[in-house]
């Protein structure tokens, strides 16, 4: 049997994961030599192992009679490629075993050739005894690292569980009309033309594809007509409302969808400036603006280090698209599980309140803030501005009226799935 190098190049990527290489950066050295198809059944595999890691870690535990030495880790990221293939990508199951067994030559593994085909044969056999077994493991039931699981539970009680569920899912593939360039339904009705199918979304710009497409199969894509970004993204552009001839700031602005969105709800014609701490990650703001034809003063700086960076001219509107765990777009995301650790938590919180303080202090009079994250854990969302309120008297809260979402005491908490958006939240903020 020849060697199946999509599978090989995925359980290289899982096993750099592990390491703390995110799965994208990983899938990017991995499978860059791949035919495109094959690419795209690397990427495929390499993300359901991500995303149901701990469930088949957990059975490979009860499989294995001892623990994989440090230098064998990547043989249970073999073994947990395959499991996940058997399980959740309804791969023929002999089918899977013979070729997983069969890379552990091309792995230099032909020392545990004996150990793997005996693992997986074993699990063929005893399925429903091992899933039994791992089903009593939170970790491994819900497919969530034990602290996650654990803060969930205390932030949100009993709908925890539609979190997890909503996590281990897909994410849809959404878009957001140009609103200067054409109207949903107009989009709507291309889509129609081209025969991809998509409905509106829960928001006034947004368009939910029944599938994932390339973009260059997009009608209007390359002209700027639409762009790829989650609904609950988009909220941010609307709540912050910027105007024409208005200075206004997204920090942390990279890839750059939130900078375009707010260029585009302008009209293209505020003073925008993004500003980022990766050089590299400013490349992919260029990219977008240039696409959709609009420009922006782009600064590579620490957002909090004001006095490197800002001119003096105080932001009329302020965009914090805040650094936080992701806990939100797990789904997107999936190794997120594996990279994000309980102390984390902590570290980001302290992050996110000096931005708030640092950024704040460069409002004009009048001014809007809008703090925003992707997480859906209480530390970073609004605790963070409840305390930020306590401590910053000038600032109040305001109303955040979306179509999604639930009002919390300092803000507003979207779930992931909730209207088919991603998990996100935001709190508008005032002078008073």
């Amino acid at each position: 049997m020849s060697i199946d190098r999509a599978r090989l190049a995925a359980v290289q990527a899982h096993a750099e994961v592990l390491k703390g290489r995110s799965v994208d950066d990983a899938l990017a050295d991995t499978s860059a030599d791949l035919s495109v198809p094959q690419r795209a059944r690397c990427r495929a595999i390499t993300y359901e192992a991500c995303r149901w890691h701990q469930r088949w870690h957990a059975a490979i535990e009860l499989l294995l009679t001892k623990k994989l030495k440090p230098r064998d880790q990547i043989i249970g990221s073999l073994l947990v490629c395959a499991l996940v293939e058997i399980e959740c990508m309804a791969t023929p199951s002999h089918a899977a075993v013979d070729s997983y067994v069969n890379l552990s030559k091309a792995l230099d593994l032909g020392h545990a050739r004996g150990l793997i085909n005996a693992v997986l044969r074993r699990f063929l056999r005893e399925r429903a005894q091992i899933i039994s077994k791992i089903d009593k493991q939170p970790a491994a039931q819900f497919a969530h690292p034990p602290w996650l699981l654990g803060m969930l539970r205390s932030d949100w009680g009993e709908q925890r569980t539609a979190i997890l569920d909503a996590n281990n899912g897909r994410g849809p593939m959404t878009l957001r009309v140009n609103r200067n360039k054409s109207t949903r339904e107009d989009y709507l009705a291309q889509l129609v033309e081209t025969d991809i199918a998509a409905v509106a979304g829960v928001g006034d710009w947004d368009v939910v594809l029944a599938e994932p497409h390339a973009v260059d199969e997009l009608p209007g894509f390359e002209q700027g007509v639409v762009s790829v970004q989650d609904s609950a993204a988009q909220f941010a552009a609307a709540l912050l409302n910027p105007q024409r001839g208005e200075h206004v700031l997204d920090a942390c602005a990279a890839p750059g969808g939130k900078t375009a969105h707010l260029l585009e709800w302008a009209g293209g014609d505020a003073h925008m400036t993004a500003l980022d701490a990766s050089a590299r990650r400013l490349e992919r703001v260029t990219e977008n603006l240039d696409r959709l034809g609009y420009q922006a003063k782009q600064i590579c700086a620490d957002a909090a280090q004001t006095e490197q960076w800002w001119d003096g001219i105080a932001f009329d509107r302020i965009l914090l698209d805040a650094p936080c765990t992701g806990t939100g777009v797990i789904r997107r995301h999936p190794d997120i599980k594996l990279l994000r650790r309980k102390n984390d938590v902590a570290k980001l919180v302290k992050v996110q309140a000096d931005l708030l303080d640092k950024l704040w202090s460069l409002l004009a009079p009048g001014g809007t803030f809008v703090y925003a994250t992707c997480s859906v854990l209480r530390d970073e969302n609004e605790r963070q501005i409840e305390a930020f309120l306590a401590r910053t008297p000038a600032a109040q809260l305001l109303n955040t009226n979306l179509p999604v979402g639930q009002s919390q005491p300092f803000g507003r908490q979207i779930f992931p799935s909730e209207g088919g958006t991603d998990g996100f939240f935001y709190a508008l903020l005032g002078q008073s």
